[in-house]
Formats: structure tokens, sequence, C-alpha cells
């Protein structure tokens, strides 16, 4: 395991984007479609499953160590306003334009709790994965240099940002790179909570809280043929949306910065040894 270790902390990029091919690799399950239990069944075998193989990964390599309290989670919702409040926002852009008529039917309990748990798993995943193993791995090399939590926030960040040309497929060019653009923003950001906070719960609960809202109206809550034709049209962004949601979260990045510059020398990630 010291071996391990020292190679983790001397290689911290090739350390990264090995356990983040591999664990990208494993979520991808094939499921049924199904949008209640099936999707609740594809997150324990995938994301669930593999988040658990990630924190097990963080104490093996001495980075878990106390970043799982329950206590100060709460505050995290204070430290995240701005996340939040951007969220909330998206989320009264698709109130403005849903179709409630068609949203509303046939509206299904068992498939509203299966998003629920989905949202969660998302942020338990992405969080562990990328602030808790790959900006801490980056982290622990860099840290003595100048600037160096900053750097391992924004390299880090950016592979998370990366990780969503995962999400293109053919008609959607605008939308991923908007997406993979602002995804960077918002990680530089969650780093600079996580370093903060000093608790991986904090950072888990305000990914899950932003894809719940920014991403509850795009969920087909029925089984309605109308809803799912609907939901099945590919469209692409337009670029000066994407634009807008670009500048919408650059203030998350220097947010982000400013509270990384603050903290970094007070919540180190604890050092690979």
């Amino acid at each position: 395991m010291h071996k391990f270790r020292s190679l983790a902390k001397r290689f911290p990029i090739i350390f990264s984007v090995i356990v983040i091919s591999i664990s990208m690799w494993l979520i991808f399950l094939p499921d049924d479609g199904s949008l209640g239990w099936g999707l609740i069944l594809t997150n324990l075998k995938g994301r669930f499953a593999v988040s658990v193989l990630l924190v097990v990964l963080m104490f093996l390599l001495g980075m878990g160590k106390g970043l799982f309290r329950a206590s100060g989670i709460v505050k995290v919702f204070f430290d995240g306003w701005v996340l939040l409040l951007i969220g909330a926002v998206y989320l009264v852009v698709q109130v403005l334009s849903l179709d409630f008529s068609a949203f509303g039917e046939g509206l299904n309990a068992l498939i509203l709790m299966a998003f629920l748990f989905d949202m969660f798993c998302t942020g338990l995943f992405e969080e562990v994965l990328m602030r808790g193993v790959v900006f801490q791995s980056m982290a622990s090399s860099w840290r003595d240099k100048k600037n160096g939590i900053l750097i391992s926030a924004i390299v880090s960040s950016i592979l998370f940002g990366l990780v969503h040309l995962l999400n293109y497929t053919d008609g959607l060019l605008i939308a991923t790179m908007t997406q993979i653009i602002f995804s960077t923003f918002i990680g530089i950001y969650l780093c600079g909570v996580f370093l903060k906070r000093g608790n991986m719960w904090s950072v888990i609960l305000l990914h899950s809280v932003f894809d719940f809202l920014t991403l509850f109206f795009q969920q087909e809550f029925t089984e309605s043929p109308k809803v799912v034709e609907a939901a099945s049209t590919v469209t692409d962004l337009p670029l000066s949306m994407g634009l807008i949601m670009i500048m919408a979260t650059l203030p998350l990045c220097i947010l982000g910065i400013r509270t990384i510059r603050r903290y970094a020398n007070v919540n180190k990630p604890i050092e690979l040894s």
C-alpha cells in the first residue's frame, strides 16, 4: 500500500485519469429503460456501488479520515448559496416554458422517488471521485508548490468537465461543450467549498441539490406516451443560451478561486505518505 500511495503522489494526473476511466467504465451498466425500480437498481449497481469502492480507496490512500462527519452539514447551504441560486433561477426558467398538462399527466410517485435517488447517487459518485480522490491526490502532490492547491483544483475541475464529453450524442455539440465549461467552473467552486468545510457530505449535498434543481423538469415522471416522445426528441442548445449559461456560472469559478486561496493553508487535503 505504501508503494501504491507513492505512485499516486508521484504521478497524480496519470493516477487520476486511470481512476476516472475505471470508475466511468464501471458505472455504465445496462438497464431496462424503466423509470422506476429499474433506475433505482441501476444506480445501486452502478454509481452507489462504485462510490463505496471509491470511499474505500480514499481510506486506503489515507484521504478519508474525518471527511464524512455529519456535523456542520447545514452550514454548507449557506456556503453554497450562489450555486443554489443559479440552480433556482434555472428551475424558474424551465417552469416558464413547461407544458404542465403533459408533465402532470399520470404523475408517478415511484418514478419521482427514483429520480431523487438518482440525483443523490450522481452527487455522491461525482464528488467522491473528483473532489475526494482526484483533487486530493493532486493537492497532496502539489501542495508545497506555489499555488499548488489552486492548480490542483483547476486541473481536477478540467478533468471533471471533460468527463461530460461522455454525454455527447449527435446533434448536441453546443450543449455538450457548454456542459464541459460550466461543469469546470462548478468543479472549481466545489473544490473551494470542500476546502472550507473539510467535509465530503457538504459537496455531495450541494451537488445533488443543484442537479435536482436544474434537471427536475427535464425528467419524465410519467409513462405518458406524449411525454416520453417529447423527451426523446434531440435538440441542440442555441449558441446564445450556451453563452448565457457559461456567463451565469463564471462567478462560481471566481468565487471558488477566492475561497481556495483563502483556505488552502487552513484545511489542506490529507498528505499521502
